[in-house]
Order: C-alpha cells, then structure tokens, then sequence
C-alpha cells in the first residue's frame, strides 16, 4: 500500500497547490515555506483554522517567499485540477519539505492516526525550527510553545477513525482523486508500506464498530449480568422491532430500574437464538454518543461521522443500534450552526432504513423528545416500572455469583434480603433494582477491604509502575529523535515485562484465600455510613420497634396515654399490611387546645419510627392562607413564575417516601388548600404541576388543630370523667369539627384523637424533661441541675395560671429562670459539680 493513500484531501491538495507555487515561481525545489503559505490560505483544513487562532496572517508568511507575487497571481495560475497551466518541469520537494512530511508521517504513527492531514504538516513544520517557520512565528507575535500545546491538544482529540476530520463531499472527493496529483513523473517521496498506517486494522474497521459495542457479541456478553424478571418488558420490545413501520422502541423509566439491562437481556436471546426468525442473526449495537461527539472541534465533523454510521447502517438490515441516554440527540454537535444528531437520524428513522432502541427517562422524554413531534412519533414508548422488593431479592439471587467471584466473599440469603428490603425504606432518592445492587456491591467491598492485601499483589503494583515509567522515557525519547536512547529503554521495557509477567504467572498459581462472609450486619452497617444515621438506630429491628412504640412515645409525650395507644395500634396494623394499600400508610387528625402535645407527638412517631432523619415533613399551614398556597405544594403552573423549579411539599415527599407528613394548625390554611386532602387521604398520591404522580402511599399523614377546644369547655376528656360526661365533649368537638372541615374531609381521615388537657401532675412531669434536657446541654461544663418531685411540683405552681397552663409555658419558665442562672455561673465561671433547685417565696434559687 502507497503511503499517499493515506494522505486526507487537503493534504493532498497543499502539496499539489505547494509544487505549483514553487513551479510558477521557477523555483527548482518546493520550500517549507510554500508549504506554510499554502496551509494559511487553504480554508476548509484543520490546520487553516489552528493557523487562524495562531494570529498568522499569509501577508506575513509571503516576504518569506523567494518569488514576490500576489497569491491571487499564484493561484489563478492553477487550473481546476490544481494542475500549472503551462507544461515547464514541475518542483520537487527540498530535502527539508521532505523531512517535514517524514515527521508529519511519524506523528500520525504516534498518535494512532490512520490518516495523514494538514494538522500533522503543521505540527512538524513548527516542530522541526526549519527556517524561516520560526521567524514568521516571531513577527506574528504568537507564542512557540503554546502553538505546540494547541496543535498537541487537537491531535490527542482527533478521532482515530479515517476521514472524520472531513466533511463527506470532501471524503468522497478523496475517493476520486488520482493517487500521485503532485509526483507524476518523479520519484514517489516515501517507499510503498504494506501494513496499514497507524492502527493495524484501522482500515477494516468500520465506524460502527469503532463508536459502538456490539451487545451481541458473545464476549461482550461475559461481561454483562444475567437479566431476571423483565420478560414482559423484553417480550415488548421484541413486538415492536418485528413491526413493519414505527419499529422502534424506547424505554422510559426513572434511573436505576433496569432499562438498559432490558436491551442487554435481548441481546442474549439474539446470541442463544431465543428469538422469531425475523430477528434471528440481528446484532444490537450500543452507540456512545459522548466518543461519536469527541474531538469534533470545527463544524462539519459530527455530522460527517453521524452520516458515515447511519450509511452503514442502512445498507445492513441486521443491525439494530441503541442509543442510552436518548435525549441527548437532541442539540448533539450542534456547534457553530451545525445540524444536530436528532435532525441527521429523522430522515432514516421515517424511511425505515435504521432499527433504534432508545432508553431514558420519562422527564427528559417529555422535555426532549416530545417537544419534537416529528421525532417523538417514531419511537414507541415502553414504560419500565421499578422492580418490587420482591422482584428484587430474585435479582440479587441471580447476579450475586458475579459479585461473589469478584469481591471473594460468600452472600448469605439473608444478607441479600436485608439489601432490598433496607434500600427500599432508607435510600429513596433512588430506585430498585439499582439501589440494592449498589448497597451490595459496596458492602462486600468494605467486606473484602478489611482483610490485609497480598505481598505479591503490592509488588504486582510496584512492577505496573516501573513498567509505565520505562514506557513514558522511551516515548520521550522518541519524540526527541533520540533513538539510541529509545534503544536502551525498550531493553529495560522487555526485562520489565517478563517480571511482570512472572509475577502474574506466581499470582495466579497461588489459591486465593478464603472467602469472607457477607451477612445481614455488614448490609446494615454499610447503609448507616451511606445514609449517614448512627448504626444502633439501624440495628433496632422493626418488630422490636413497633412492639415498643407506645413506651418510646410516652417517654416524651406526657399524659396523653389514650392517644398514644390508639396511635401505636393503629401503626402496627398498616405496618403488617393490615389496612388497604392504595391509601395512605395511616392518617390522623390531633385535636387539642394549643401546647397539649399534638406537634411533639408527631415529631416523636416520626424519629421512632423512621430514624434516617429526614422522615418529618412540616408543613405550617399558616403559610398557606391564600389560595396561591396551591402552587406552593404543588408547583407553578405552567406560564408562571417557578414553574419546574423545587417546592416545599411534593419534591420532599419524592426523596422521602417513608416519612411523617404533618399538616400542622390545618384550620389555619385556605379552602382550596384542604381540598388537596381529600385526594391524598382518598387515593394516597398527588399530581404535581408537571404531571407528576407522587406517591403518599407508605407516608403517614397527620393533621393538627385546635376547632372545638374551647368550645367543649376546660374540662378534660379523659378516664377520670364519667362516661356520659364524655361522650357529651365528644360530641360537641365532633359536631364543632364538621362545621367548619364538612363531611367529606372527616370521613376520609382515618382516626380522630382528642387531646386531654395537661393537669399539674402532668406539667411536673414535663418540668422534669425540660430539665433532663438542660443537664444534657451543661455536659461539656461537667456540672447537672437537680430537682425533687417537691420543688417540681412549686415550678409548676410558679407558673401564671397553674390550672389553664401548657407545655410551652413551662419550657419558657425553665429557659428564663434556670438558664438564665445558669448563665451567670458559668460567665463568672464558679461552676461545681451539681446544683439543687429550691423554691422559697415564690422564688427558685440554686444551692
């Protein structure tokens, strides 16, 4: 093979242009400088543009030229073909024209290059300090070195695939050229070669090859993890490929559940022969839209390539490309007013010349693709739903033997459990099958880091890196020309390489050690460093946790025992799938006079029940008095102001679908605000402004207020009370309740619990928790305050109106007296290790 054919058009026609210049000029030799004025003036070419940004300009290259003539003189003495128009002897290229074409030749071998172009020209002519290429530089004020490190960074990005740098009437131009424009008649410059240039089978692979994965391939299959339970999503896909037109599917679905998985499933039935005959022998190539966009630094080169892979494409029916990711066609290398992926793929979609598999999300779908119907209606749309907890269990089942082999450890069944169930209720911002398998792999990572590394494995490590230190020195000395020192570096590079290779031979001899075992701990551990939560609140099991719940609520929600077992008994039942499932986990309603426990109590159920710390979600609903508030829990609508940005309610609940909702002082917001409940607490999700389903399904709603406290008077409502007595407040706050909610809010809402009010008894008891409270804040001053049930009880009666007082009123009493002694002591810093309350003419002190 001539090295000339893999010279790219423009270089092509810079050489023919050079050897007329250097003719016309009855100048027996072609200079480098004709070479460098060609490539000033000769648009279109990669090097016309790194010129361009050089400040170069051609009236600076051409007081150089030993011939002073206009270019316009020069090239109008050309001909169509680039041929002189009279028949003198043509010029032959200097013996420093030569060496620059012989180093141009060199840095496209280096670079892995299989083709020759004027950017390789450029960076020898610059390289090389032929003159005068450094004294044009100078004038044009550009700097040397940073010429070098531009023309460097776009050889490193240029695509190794043949004539991407070309547009395709550029390519096709090649095609027909003659093979020797500018040597007819004279000795060829470079000798015949007969391997191919740069890479060994750069000319036999195809440019689909080079920007996709074959999936099919039975290699590439190795890789990739069994597909369990998407049969009907596979079988779907598999209906839509075999349809005459339209036959191209894509699947939408959030990210983590599994579509690309569903597209590597088909493509093993393809490879065992599990599929109808119409896609028997069908191979599915994955396209890497980020490696087909690389490296396209001026206009013209994507779609030169995206126009190279779709001909391919259609002239084989077999081949089926998928594109991950699909909405990044979309604006793809549209650059500088270039066509973009979408509008270069519409045409052979709507002819039926190209099968596409497209995946993404259903968001990105409707922002992207539907907002261009005519690409959106060539796609047929397969939604994938995210794996169950169950579905999941079966997934791990059937990929862990991967994971086994590649960590060494062994996965217990109950480890594997405790991943789905756990990412399922802890790590919400993500989706099954995806989480699950990720808080697997990294838990059998820290599993297998505990152990110590091999002794052979870290001179493996040591033999790796004098291995690529002997390889960058030799490469350093090639770049310099200094081949007897490149000659002594690939000596050492052998003895290296055969150390390395006994190291891995002694390695591989050498039985792994034992496996570890990955068990439900390591699951839970691993999942409190991931959701950050301490690991005893994890450790807790949820059976424990719900048969202790009435206990972990009273230890902070004081004499409300009624409420709080009839709240506990209802949790426990939806905890066990007791209560119907297309409504929300539970729903409560508080009603109390104000500081009673209503907002602490769901503070409380929400840290006990889940402790990830994200589980409440507070909502004041005087903040939502206007009939706006809507667009506040729901979004802007569509046109307004904030519309698709973040709002308070639902992207909360997305993130955390396992949480506490509280709907607090809900008398407080606006009629329109409330009606939102009915739907909620009827069929357990909400639509947003987008149009997004949101889930309260596993989310307990519980709605405060104080509407017929005071109407059923000061007295209690409690077991103290005869029953008539009670049932007769009862009925006044029920009957209060449905004036002012109606009917249709009441009966939705699954339990109404009265709040007693707090006697004396009760605010002592409240007196001494605020007061454990302080103690824990005076810890780092290594002193504590303690108090008798005695001076408790003259706190409260301290208090303004001991009979009619709350909570609040006593956390107000402990900050303004107790904290503020405490402050002074510690101020004049006479601290001792504990202080007793005294009371004494309605006075408290600290002794």
């Amino acid at each position: 093979m001539n090295i000339i054919d893999r010279f790219s058009t423009h270089l092509r026609e810079t050489m023919t242009r050079a050897i007329v210049l250097a003719t016309e000029d009855n100048q027996p030799l072609v200079e480098p400088v004709h070479l460098f004025y060609i490539i000033s003036i000769l648009k279109g070419s990669l090097a016309f543009e790194m010129i361009g940004r050089m400040n170069i300009k051609p009236k600076n290259i051409e007081k150089f030229l030993p011939a002073k003539l206009s270019g316009a003189d020069r090239i109008a003495k050309t001909n169509s073909a680039g041929q002189p128009t009279n028949q003198a002897e043509l010029s032959t290229l200097s013996d420093s024209s030569r060496l620059a074409l012989e180093k141009a030749i060199m840095t496209a071998h280096v670079c892995k290059h299989s083709h020759i172009g004027t950017e390789h020209l450029l960076s020898a002519l610059i390289e090389l300090d032929i003159y005068p290429i450094n004294e044009i530089i100078n004038l044009s004020g550009a700097d040397k070195p940073e010429i070098m490190r531009q023309i460097k960074s776009v050889l490193d990005n240029a695509s190794a695939f043949p004539q991407v740098a070309e547009t395709a009437e550029l390519i096709e131009k090649m095609q027909t050229a003659p093979e020797n424009d500018f040597t007819s008649g004279h000795q060829p410059m470079m000798p015949n070669i007969g391997q191919p240039f740069g890479r060994t089978n750069a000319s036999k692979q195809s440019a689909l090859d080079y920007f996709s994965v074959n999936l099919t391939n039975r290699k590439n299959q190795k890789n990739i993890d069994p597909v369990i339970g998407r049969d009907n999503e596979i079988d779907r896909l598999i209906q839509i490929l075999c349809r005459r037109t339209k036959n191209n599917p894509v699947l939408l679905g959030d990210p983590g559940v599994g579509k690309t998985a569903i597209v590597e499933g088909l493509a093993k039935r393809i490879m065992l022969g599990q599929v109808p005959d119409i896609l028997r022998n069908k191979k599915i190539h994955a396209l890497d839209m980020g490696m087909l966009i690389a490296g396209t630094t001026f206009r013209g080169e994507f779609e030169a390539r995206l126009q190279h892979i779709t001909d391919e494409i259609a002239g084989n029916p077999n081949i089926i490309v998928f594109i991950d990711e699909l909405h990044n066609i979309v604006g793809a290398g549209s650059n500088n007013g270039a066509m973009d992926a979408s509008n270069i793929l519409k045409p052979v979609l709507a002819r039926g010349l190209m099968r596409c598999i497209g995946a993404t999300t259903p968001n990105e779908f409707k922002k992207y693709i539907e907002n261009d119907p005519a690409l959106e209606r060539r796609f047929q749309p397969i939604y994938v739903k995210q794996s169950s907890v169950e579905d999941t269990i079966k997934i791990l089942e059937g990929i862990k033997k991967n994971y086994e082999d590649y960590h060494n450890v062994i996965i217990t069944p109950e480890a594997i459990e405790s991943a789905a169930r756990l990412s399922d209720r802890y790590m919400t911002s993500q989706f099954l099958p995806d989480k699950a398998i990720d808080l697997m792999d990294e838990s059998a990572a820290a599993k297998k880091l505990i152990s110590n590394p091999s002794p052979l494995l870290e001179k493996l490590a040591r033999a790796e890196k004098n291995l690529e230190e002997i390889i960058e020195q030799k490469q350093e000395a090639v770049n310099k020309d200094d081949y007897k020192q490149a000659v002594k570096y690939k000596e050492l590079e052998t003895k290296a390489g055969q150390v390395l290779a006994k190291l891995k031979d002694k390695i591989k001899k050498n039985s792994r050690p034992a496996p570890v075992v990955l068990n439900k701990d390591d699951i839970v551990r691993q999942l409190a460093k991931i959701i950050n939560v301490p690991l005893n609140q994890l450790e807790i099991d949820e059976t424990s946790r719900l048969q202790n719940l009435e206990a972990d609520l009273s230890a902070n929600i004081i004499g409300q025992n009624q409420v709080i077992q009839n709240v506990a008994q209802v949790i426990r039942r939806s905890s066990l799938n007791l209560s119907r499932q297309d409504k929300p986990r539970a729903s409560f309603m508080f009603v109390g006079q104000s500081s009673v426990g209503k907002t602490e109590l769901a503070k409380t159920l929400a840290k006990t029940l889940y402790p990830s710390g994200d589980a409440l979600i507070q909502l004041n609903m005087s903040e939502y008095n206007e009939a706006f508030g809507v667009s506040k829990l729901l979004g802007s609508p569509a046109g307004y102001v904030g519309y698709k940005e973040a709002n308070q309610f639902t992207d909360k609940l997305k993130l955390n679908p396992y949480s506490v909702v509280l709907f607090d002082e809900i008398d407080k917001a606006h009629k329109d605000v409330t009606k939102l409940l009915l739907q909620i607490l009827e069929e357990g999700q909400i639509t947003d402004s987008t149009g997004r389903k949101i889930s309260l399904r596993h989310a307990i709603i519980i709605m405060t207020t104080t509407i017929g406290a005071k109407e059923a008077g000061q007295k209690q409502i409690g077991f103290d009370r005869l029953a008539g007595q009670e049932q007769e407040q009862l009925n006044i706050l029920t009957d209060r309740l449905k004036e002012y909610f109606g009917p249709e809010l009441l009966n939705r809402v699954g339990h109404i619990c009265f709040f007693n009010d707090l006697d004396p008894a009760n605010l002592a008891q409240i007196a001494e928790l605020e007061l454990n409270q302080l103690n824990l804040a005076l810890k780092k001053y290594r002193t504590k305050i303690m108090a008798s049930q005695k001076v408790l009880n003259e706190i409260v009666r301290l208090l303004p109106n001991p009979q009619s007082a709350n909570a609040r009123q006593v956390r107000r009493f402990v900050a303004s007296r107790l904290e503020d002694l405490m402050s002074e002591i510690i101020l004049n810093k006479k601290i001792k290790a504990s202080y007793q309350i005294t009371a004494s003419q309605n006075e408290i002190f600290l002794k």
